[in-house]
């Protein structure tokens, strides 16, 4: 597994809804985890693998006990409004700065299938608004 570059087309793809969580899954998700932390980056989408589906990762703390698994993630609602640098594993060496809402509250499955409500501001929101 490796991090697909811009400009590869499943970069620009409307990612599918995830219909099953097999370890199939899980073994893709444990894979994203070690490429994200070997790239030191603090998020990682599925389209940025090669794989098109609505499924994203985040340590936002840089430490394994912050991974995190959001399954068929939607945000609900954006509060605030926050101008910060940022860059993306998949733009290597390019940064901007990016308007992004301060704080978001979503909702996303994890790998046990389980509905999580998300509130989430500052880094983490801005993972989820990636």
């Amino acid at each position: 597994m490796n991090i697909v570059l811009y400009p590869d087309p499943v970069l620009r793809q409307k990612a599918k809804p995830l219909k099953e969580i097999n370890k199939e899954v899980c073994k893709k998700v444990e894979e994203m985890m070690e490429l994200m932390h070997h790239a030191r980056g603090i998020g990682l989408a599925a389209p940025q693998v090669g794989w098109a589906v609505r499924l994203f990762i985040i340590d936002v703390d840089g430490t394994s006990h912050g991974e995190k698994v959001f399954i068929n993630p939607v945000i609900i609602e954006e509060l605030g409004e926050l101008n910060k640098e940022e860059g993306c594993l998949s733009f290597p060496g390019i940064s901007s700065k990016i308007i992004r809402a301060q704080r978001i509250k979503g909702q996303a499955y994890n790998l046990k299938g389980q509905m999580l409500e998300i509130e989430a501001e500052g880094l983490a929101a801005r993972a989820w608004q990636q």
